[in-house]
């Protein structure tokens, strides 16, 4: 596996002040620290090829062709696969390419037959990007690096970052209306209340009760989430652009999983 290519950039800027330009390219994902939380911004886009898992089927998308997997496939056998095409990131740099992307709790229903929600939000259960360039920002030294597979593609990116520093912010987002909700207050009641019994039975002992909520919108959703990282500071954001002009925003006061040096997941 090659090594990969870093470069120190001489840009004073913060990550927020890209997410326009960086949204307006192929499968953006941006991951953000808060002030005290975090010593690191990750930018990327462009990935190689994507997986996707939605229900029963597993998809993967590579030069704009998507080829959907054998019934018996296992994504995290091909992200497996995948990721050994990658040399480990340096102990100085958090990234230096690979995968990235989110893994819902719906990816897992059909290994633990579980019945999927009637209602629920319209995005992928699985989706992964395999990432071949990102910029890093160290949050207290003030420095961005660029790290990137070859040499031709930091330089591509390198010209395209002269002008997205300067790029002005995208469409305002607005809501059409108030959020709905997929559940009534009638149903929630019962949720909770079964959700009760399984407790005091001995069945669980941890329960989240999550509803969705909807509502129409106008404008860019990377001005939404822009909106609320300013006016709401998470230890940790994470925004991602995905197919059919979806995205997800994240905004979370804690990290789930910690990598330690000797690249040990806790």
């Amino acid at each position: 596996m090659p090594s990969p290519v870093i470069e120190t950039l001489s840009i004073d800027c913060p990550a927020l002040k890209l997410l326009p330009a960086l949204a307006a390219r192929r499968f953006p994902l941006a991951l953000l620290s808060g002030h005290h939380s975090g010593d690191w911004d990750i930018l990327m886009a462009d990935p190689v090829r994507t997986l996707c898992q939605q229900g029963n089927t597993l998809s993967v998308m590579e030069a704009e062709q998507t080829q959907t997997l054998p019934a018996d496939s296992h994504a995290f056998a091909v992200l497996d696969d995948w990721q050994q095409a990658h040399s480990r990131a340096p102990q100085s740099l958090p990234f230096t390419g690979g995968l990235a992307g989110f893994c819902g709790y719906e990816s897992l229903h059909n290994t633990l037959q579980i019945t999927a929600p009637a209602h629920g939000p319209a995005v992928p259960d699985l989706w992964m990007g395999d990432y071949r360039w990102a910029l890093l920002h160290h949050r207290r030294d003030h420095q961005w690096y660029l790290v990137a597979d070859t040499a031709e593609r930091a330089t591509a990116i390198q010209q395209w970052l002269t002008h997205a520093v300067s790029q002005t912010g995208a469409a305002p987002f607005q809501l059409r209306s108030t959020f709905t909700g997929s559940t009534d207050q009638t149903h929630y009641r019962q949720a909770f209340a079964r959700v009760q019994a399984y407790l005091q039975a001995g069945d669980c002992y941890q329960v989240n009760l999550a509803r969705h909520f909807a509502a129409p919108y106008s404008g860019s959703p990377v001005s939404a989430f822009m909106a609320l990282a300013q006016a709401h500071s998470a230890p940790y954001s994470a925004y991602m652009g995905l197919p059919d002009n979806k995205a997800v925003l994240s905004f979370s006061p804690e990290s789930f999983l910690h990598m330690d040096a000797n690249g040990h997941i806790h």
